[in-house]
């Protein structure tokens, strides 16, 4: 960063005559320069990690909203993925269908343990970081869905194989929980 640009100059200025008042009325002051740590830049990737997650989830289920009708099939990669636009009022596979709030709110909650688990740095190794994060982006491009529309809106269905219709938050979830459960068994 350069440091001579017009706005850094400004801010040294700023910076200092608020120290010099703060001196003049007796303040102690202190300088100190906060470089990020490894942990803080880790922090940041998981979090644009999950954020990107989020972002291909709803984008994906907005393409398939605007371009396929309702249990429309639409050929995908032939002998393996069909789009097929389906609203699920329930879980993994279809489970609690009548009780949308609950899953809702429990999207919520499990959204908030991941979120303070990363931050709290519950586990230092990078793949237990990497798994909570995609189980993060998951569960919250799911809770994005539920609380806003009452249903997820699903899309890929397998052709090669009798499978759940699923969608991005789903295989974060998916993937996500298979490392963490990886992690933990081998730790």
């Amino acid at each position: 960063v350069d440091t001579t640009e017009p706005a850094f100059e400004k801010a040294g200025q700023t910076a200092a005559q608020l120290l010099r008042m703060a001196q003049d009325i007796g303040v102690e002051t202190e300088i100190r320069v906060i470089e990020p740590t490894r942990n803080h830049l880790e922090k940041v990737r998981s979090v644009l990690f999950s954020g990107a997650i989020v972002a291909a989830d709803q984008v994906t289920k907005y393409l398939t909203v605007a371009n396929i009708a309702l249990y429309e099939d639409v050929p995908f990669i032939p002998g393996l993925l069909q789009l097929t636009y389906v609203q699920n009022t329930g879980a993994a596979f279809s489970i609690l269908s009548q009780h949308t709030w609950i899953l809702t709110a429990l999207s919520g909650v499990v959204s908030l343990i991941l979120a303070v688990m990363l931050a709290k740095n519950y586990f230092p190794e990078k793949i237990a970081k990497f798994s909570l994060a995609l189980l993060l982006g998951g569960a919250i491009g799911n809770f994005i869905d539920r609380a806003l529309f009452g249903f997820v809106t699903d899309m890929f269905a397998t052709t090669f194989m009798d499978f759940p219709v699923f969608n991005v938050a789903d295989m974060g979830v998916v993937v996500g929980g298979f490392l963490l459960c990886f992690y933990v068994l081998l730790t």
